[in-house]
């Protein structure tokens, strides 16, 4: 608090209000070379990425950043609130050739660090300035990321939903890439201290900065009136509203990778709205399960363009033919319903070879081609994204599973992964894929339908139908029980859904994966209990926590 703040070096000398940008009125005090050199690493990194060096209007918008922020006392710990304060000065010290660390900048207004330098301007930084600059690359992003936020917001976070939407506030303000993408009026509703903002204006801001920050970087989308991506704002809201703390903290750590990988899912996914609605989908449902970039708490796969790879594989894919003696099925686009579809993707997928030749063989022009997706037992958690299945060769059942639902996700198919987290086999858990098709018959009355992971070695059990391993998932069902019980993955849910591998209050606060209970559906279809004989429905079977 600010009572307490000059026994920790940084005082505020009066009220702070908005105001010219020479006014901020931050003054601290550093003890040693090393807090200097700290600072002007940060500062330096925040800026010799984005503006000139050789022009000092940069520094209107370096001020302007660093009085919002210091007036709306973002940064709670005192050498980050003074390191915002006198950037815009410290980047015009970078280009002093009298620089020296023994002088403290943030012993003085950024007027009177920028009058320091006033003697010795140059259009290009002193040696010690290109040191810093050159430095900055490498240590000051990774130091104002991991110090800003780590410290910041996680520490304080409270647990369950408040404390998700306290790290998302928190994050928003404390990460300059998803500042400085609000307008000013926003960023004082998000972060002063005026009033703690309702739950819908945190997110709705949220929404905003990512917007405006992808903005900035050239990325917007086509979401005027009528447009091919007229909903994309809404599908951005979607996301950022349920998405776990886990991914927040990516977003807040790596804002710019982040938003492309965030982006480029809502673009694909809007791309195949039209496909998923012709299948019979609602607007929900495709939110629930077309428009989400994860299944279950896998790895996130920035950077490999996952939704993009298996769209134009499987929707380009060309017609009937044979791959190692397999006959192939006609093209998705001569599917009629999700069933055909789901019955094309399942054939194609383990011979996708997605992740593209991999080099040429030792006789010439010949391509040496990429993975196939293999059966690989006992795989799971380790191999569970669509990246880790197709760079390992396969996955388990788990991974299998995993990677089918977002093939299918991603050529429109709503798609979601079932299972349960303890079989009747003691430690043993087994997950499916479950897909929705309201124009074929279903073991269920909502008309979603089943299907196992395939792969080369294991083509997965019946249709619609119970495999093996789906049996021992039913008769492993015990009433009220949190774990032995059935679940589908549901992005929105409220529900934690508990993990062999991640049940924890820990998973549940930063790893969380929300759930919808279905045991009562499948119990009622197929039999439940150790000799399946059992029909227990939804009320009987409702999950009681401990």
């Amino acid at each position: 608090d600010e009572e307490g703040s000059a026994s920790n070096g940084c005082d505020r000398r009066r009220t702070v209000r908005r105001a010219p940008p020479n006014a901020d009125q931050v003054v601290c005090t550093f003890g040693g070379p090393v807090s200097k050199l700290v600072i002007l690493i940060i500062c330096a990194s925040v800026f010799a990425l984005g503006h000139d060096s050789r022009y000092v209007s940069h520094s209107h918008h370096v001020r302007r950043l660093s009085s919002v922020v210091v007036d709306l006392e973002l940064f709670q710990t005192h050498w980050l609130r003074c390191i915002v304060a006198v950037c815009s000065g410290t980047r015009r010290l970078l280009m002093c050739d009298s620089f020296s660390l023994s002088y403290d900048p943030c012993n003085h207004e950024p007027s009177q660090v920028l009058h320091h330098c006033s003697t010795s301007q140059s259009d290009r930084p002193s040696a010690m300035g290109r040191v810093l600059l050159a430095a900055s690359v490498l240590l000051g992003v990774a130091t104002w990321s991991a110090t800003g936020v780590a410290h910041t917001c996680v520490q304080s976070v409270p647990p369950g939903r408040a404390g998700t939407l306290a790290l998302l506030k928190c994050g928003v303000c404390s990460t300059a890439e998803l500042l400085v993408g609000l307008p000013a009026d926003n960023a004082s509703l998000l972060c002063g201290a005026s009033r703690s903002p309702t739950e819908i204006e945190v997110v709705e801001i949220a929404v905003q900065a990512v917007v405006g920050t992808a903005a900035m970087q050239g990325q917007f989308f086509l979401n005027h009136p009528g447009a091919v991506e007229e909903n994309a704002t809404e599908c951005l809201r979607h996301l950022i509203e349920f998405m776990p703390r886990r991914d927040l903290m990516l977003l807040f750590s790596r804002p710019y990778e982040f938003i492309d990988f965030l982006i480029e899912n809502v673009r694909e996914a809007e791309r195949v709205w039209p496909v998923a609605r012709g299948y019979g989908a609602t607007w929900q449902i495709f939110l629930e399960t077309v428009l989400p970039y994860a299944v279950l708490d896998e790895k996130r796969d920035l950077g490999w363009h996952g939704r993009r790879r298996l769209n134009h594989a499987l929707m380009g894919y060309p017609g009937p033919g044979k791959i190692t003696n397999t006959t192939l099925p006609p093209p998705l686009s001569a599917a009629t319903n999700a069933t055909a579809a789901m019955h094309t993707l399942v054939q194609m997928l383990p011979f996708l070879m997605i992740d593209g030749p991999q080099g040429f063989a030792v006789e010439p022009n010949v391509v040496v081609n990429g993975n196939t997706v293999n059966w690989r037992g006992e795989t799971a958690p380790a191999m569970l994204s669509p990246e880790q299945v197709v760079e390992y060769g396969g996955a388990s059942c788990t991974g299998t599973a995993v990677i089918l639902v977002a093939a299918a996700r991603a050529v429109g198919i709503p798609a979601r992964i079932a299972g349960c987290s303890q079989s009747v086999v003691v430690g043993d858990d087994h997950h499916w894929c479950e897909f929705f098709d309201d124009t074929t018959p279903s073991p269920f009355s909502d008309f979603w339908h089943t299907k196992e992971g395939v792969s080369i070695g294991n083509e997965g059990g019946p249709w619609d139908s119970l495999s093996i391993p789906m049996q021992g998932c039913m008769r492993g069902v015990k009433p009220r029980s949190v774990v032995n019980t059935l679940w589908a993955a549901s992005w929105s849910s409220s529900t934690y859904l508990p993990l062999q591998w991640s049940d924890s209050i820990t998973a549940e606060d930063w790893s969380f994966v929300g759930g919808i209970n279905r045991c009562g559906a499948y119990c009622t279809a197929f039999g439940c209990g150790v000799n399946q004989s059992s029909h227990w429905d939804a009320q009987e079977c409702q999950p009681t926590p401990a």
